[in-house]
């Protein structure tokens, strides 16, 4: 399994690529060789869609033990009731073995048990369907990223291509030299890699200036 690329920079002469476990590897600067790790990117976020799918597929929100604590904790809610009803009675009619004192006793010890479990799995559960949702977001970036990149790059020909972002957004776009790949995939959100795709599209539409005037030229 090829280690993953966790980030990259470049300098006149020489491409500098950080991989996973640390390591760092240079290449000269070339067109051919920045390709190539724009190619790799692709192929490292494809990885990932995969492997958020298997996550997606194979997870589940509780496992076998945590289910057996949430079984125990509804058990301990029906032991509580029935402790409670039996040790007022006994109380009630002057039991004195204590009987009602210990069914009470046993009464909230079994209520403490049922919170403590539903607690434990409520968290857990929350926990999951966020991981979930987080999961899915960034499958969804990731494909979109690969499907859209090619529109994403043409950036500079629009002027009002990344209106709406924020300034940090614009900075990191117009510095980086390989902009929109996975290793981008925390620097935007879906919204914002639709609205650049948007800006695009929408100031596509209108003719530049010097663009018009050579149409009216060629009407004359």
């Amino acid at each position: 399994m090829e280690r993953k690329i966790k980030s990259f920079y470049t300098d006149e002469n020489k491409i500098y690529i950080n991989l996973e476990d640390n390591s760092l590897m240079e290449f000269d600067n070339t067109i051919p060789n920045l390709k190539n790790v724009d190619d790799l990117l692709k192929v490292q976020a494809e990885d990932r869609i995969a492997e958020i799918d298997r996550e997606l597929y194979h997870s589940e929100p509780v496992t076998g033990g945590e289910a057996a604590i949430c079984l125990i904790g509804y058990a301990g809610v029906v032991a509580s009731v029935f402790c409670g009803i039996y040790g007022v009675a006994a109380m009630a009619f002057g039991n004195q073995d204590n009987l009602g004192t210990i069914l009470l006793s046993a009464s909230l010890g079994s209520a403490a048990v049922a919170i403590i479990s539903k607690t434990i799995i409520s968290s857990k559960e929350k926990r999951y369907y966020k991981n979930k949702q987080d999961l899915r977001e960034e499958k969804e970036k990731l494909e979109f990223l690969n499907e859209n990149v090619r529109v994403l790059r043409k950036y500079p020909k629009y002027s009002n291509s990344l209106s709406g972002l924020t300034k940090e957004q614009v900075e990191y776009i117009e510095n980086s030299e390989l902009p929109f790949t996975v290793l981008d995939i925390d620097k935007f959100s879906i919204e914002d890699l639709e609205r650049i795709q948007d800006n695009i599209s929408i100031e596509s539409k209108f003719i530049p200036k010097e663009k018009r005037q050579k149409v009216k030229n060629k009407m004359r």
